[in-house]
């Protein structure tokens, strides 16, 4: 699909008019409305589910890669052909793409924490609002599991130090951000799903999802910054 979607852009056409692009998102649009599952909208949902995406590690595998290789059992396709197709996605106002806008749930974190992360000037708290909802099996991780994306992060976020509890790791970015920016920005990511007994109310707990959605949050748009 993104093979063909490159070769309609390079003719200085819409890469949205592939006809395997809008047979997609007609196969979608169709399953929403009859529950129908085609063999094409299947595979790309078996895709689009897997819990590699929600794996934290992952987002420093692929930033940090030369070039990134998507295998799944016999079939290859390079990473930034995925994220070439979600960028074109990202700019689809239509009925049908929102469907399938949708439907990246799972994918769509790791997109945009890739994105952010492999911006020219990276911001570690953006890249930190979309890795939130990815996974790491010790929550310090998700800290930890980002300061080698750039060189930038190191001055924003602490250095691994596991003896440290998960509150008093989340307690020290949230000192570092303010005292390095200056800004408040930080506190709308404060609310969490579980209750602040053992730390500041004022401390994002990035290791759960937030309570409250701030405005636009969670829109439809591509990431802060343009993948370079």
């Amino acid at each position: 699909m993104v093979i063909e979607m490159s070769r309609i852009e390079s003719s200085g056409q819409d890469p949205k008019s592939s006809p395997l692009y809008q047979e997609l998102q007609s196969q979608i649009y169709e399953s929403s409305t009859s529950g129908r599952l085609t063999d094409f909208y299947r595979g790309f949902r078996n895709i689009i589910e897997r819990r590699w995406w929600s794996r934290l590690w992952v987002v420093q595998e692929v930033v940090l890669a030369r070039s990134a290789t998507l295998i799944c059992s016999n079939r290859v396709v390079k990473y930034d052909d995925f994220f070439k197709w979600h960028e074109i996605l990202s700019k689809d106002s239509t009925p049908k793409a929102d469907l399938a806008w949708n439907l990246l749930t799972r994918a769509l974190r790791h997109l945009q924490a890739v994105a952010n992360a492999q911006a020219e000037q990276p911001k570690p708290l953006a890249v930190l609002r979309w890795a939130r909802s990815l996974s790491a099996s010790d929550p310090r991780d998700m800290i930890f599991g980002l300061l080698g994306l750039s060189d930038n992060f190191k001055s924003w976020l602490p250095p691994p130090d596991y003896n440290k509890s998960t509150a008093q790791v989340f307690t020290d970015v949230a000192k570092r951000h303010l005292n390095l920016t200056k800004s408040l920005d930080i506190l709308e990511h404060a609310s969490s799903t579980t209750p602040n007994l053992d730390r500041p109310s004022w401390v994002p707990y990035w290791s759960n999802a937030p309570a409250l959605f701030i405005a636009g949050d969670e829109s439809r748009k591509r990431a802060e910054t343009p993948r370079q």
